[in-house]
C-alpha cells in the first residue's frame, strides 16, 4: 500500500506544518511524528492518493531492516549494481560539481526557488541525477539488474489509478508507457518507457519546465505525430461578447474533462481551488496564463457555431468533445 499508494496515510506535501519546517534538516523522527498526527485521507486499500509519505516511511524501512543508512543502501544496491557515475542521495550539506541550482517564474520575472532541505523529501525524492544516469538506471531495472523479473511484474501490474509498484502504467496514443514524473520547488522531472518501442525518454528540467509534456512532444516525434513547434504567445484584443460561445465542458481522451467559463470579460480554464486565465491569441485561439505552452482552439462555422475544439499541449493537438 505505501509503494502504490493505497495506504490512506496523509502525504505530508499536503500538510501545512510541513513547509514552516521544510527549509530546516529536519530528523526522521520529527517528520514520521507529524504523519503519525494526522488522520488517514481514506480506510487503508480502498482508495488512491499520491503520498511522499507512504516512500518517506519505506526509506526509514529500509534502514531499520538493512541496518544502514538510506544513502548507503542506495549506493551499494543501486548505484553500483546500475553502474551510475552522477548519482547521489542528496543533504543539506552536500558539495556537488555542476550541481543544477532550481528556478521558478512569477511575475515578477525569475526568482530563486523555494529552497528545501533535503532531509524533508528524504527517500521520497532525495536522488540528484543526470539524464545519461537515468537512462542507465531504467535499463538495469528492466534487464532486472536490480530487482528480479518476478518483482519488475509486480512492480508493472496497474492497481488503482494505473499505477504499479512507484511506477505510473499507461498508453500514449496507443503504445504502452511505464513511467513517473517527480518534482520539488524549481525541479521537475520524467522519465518513461515505451517497451514495446525499445524507447526511453528523460526530461529534466531546473526552472519548473513542464517536463512530462515536453516528454510526450519527443515521444511524438519519434511515433511520426505532427508537433507543433514551439513559439512565443502573443495576446491581442478581441470582441469579448464572442467568448460565450466557448463556454461549457469537454472532454479530452477517455476521462480528462476541461471546463471553459467566462468571468469579468474574459475566458478561463476552470480548476479546483482556482482559475487559469486563457488569453487570446486570436478569435478562435487561446493559450495558459501561466506560461504552461498549452492552448485550446476552436474552429469555428460560418453561422458562429464552435464545430471542433483541440486542446494542444506542448505542441501535440488533441480533439475535445464538448459535452
Amino acid at each position: 500500500m505505501l509503494l502504490n499508494h493505497t495506504s490512506g496515510i496523509r502525504n505530508y506535501t499536503d500538510i501545512e506544518e510541513f513547509w514552516k519546517i521544510a527549509a530546516t534538516a529536519v530528523e526522521k523522527d520529527s517528520m514520521v511524528a507529524l504523519i503519525k498526527r494526522q488522520p488517514f485521507d481514506f480506510s487503508p486499500g480502498s482508495e488512491w492518493n499520491y503520498s511522499n509519505s507512504g516512500y518517506f516511511l519505506l526509506g526509514y524501512i529500509i534502514e531499520k531492516a538493512s541496518g544502514q543508512s538510506y544513502s548507503s543502501y542506495v549506493l551499494n544496491n543501486v548505484i553500483k549494481k546500475a553502474g551510475l557515475e552522477n548519482t547521489f542521495v542528496n543533504r543539506w550539506d552536500s558539495i556537488l560539481t555542476n550541481r543544477a541550482k532550481g528556478y521558478m517564474k512569477d511575475k515578477n520575472g525569475w526568482q530563486n526557488a523555494f529552497y528545501i532541505s533535503m532531509e524533508g523529501p528524504y527517500s521520497a525524492g532525495a536522488i540528484i541525477s543526470t539524464v545519461e544516469d537515468l537512462y542507465k538506471w531504467n535499463t538495469a531495472l528492466f534487464d532486472n539488474k536490480i530487482i528480479s523479473s518476478s518483482s519488475l511484474t509486480k512492480m508493472t501490474i496497474p492497481y488503482l489509478q494505473q499505477y504499479g509498484y512507484g511506477l505510473g502504467i499507461d498508453t500514449f496514443h496507443h503504445h504502452l508507457s511505464i513511467g513517473h514524473s517527480g518534482g520539488i520547488p524549481g525541479f521537475v522531472s520524467y522519465l518513461v518507457r515505451f517497451p514495446a518501442d525499445n524507447i526511453v525518454i528523460v526530461v529534466l528540467s531546473n526552472n519548473g519546465g513542464n517536463s512530462p509534456a515536453i516528454a510526450n512532444a519527443l515521444a511524438a516525434n519519434l511515433f511520426g505525430m505532427p508537433v507543433i513547434p514551439p513559439y512565443k504567445h502573443k495576446e491581442t484584443k478581441i470582441d469579448s461578447t464572442i467568448l460565450n460561445r466557448y463556454t461549457g465542458k469537454y472532454v479530452l481522451g477517455s476521462s480528462d474533462t476541461l471546463q471553459v467559463i467566462k468571468k469579468d470579460g474574459k475566458l478561463y480554464r476552470r480548476k479546483p481551488g482556482s482559475d487559469i486565465e486563457l488569453k487570446p491569441e486570436s478569435d478562435t485561439k487561446f493559450f495558459y496564463a501561466d506560461d504552461s505552452d498549452r492552448q485550446v482552439e476552436f474552429d469555428i462555422a460560418a453561422s458562429g457555431k464552435v464545430v471542433a475544439a483541440f486542446f494542444i499541449n506542448a505542441g501535440i493537438k488533441e480533439k475535445m468533445i464538448r459535452l
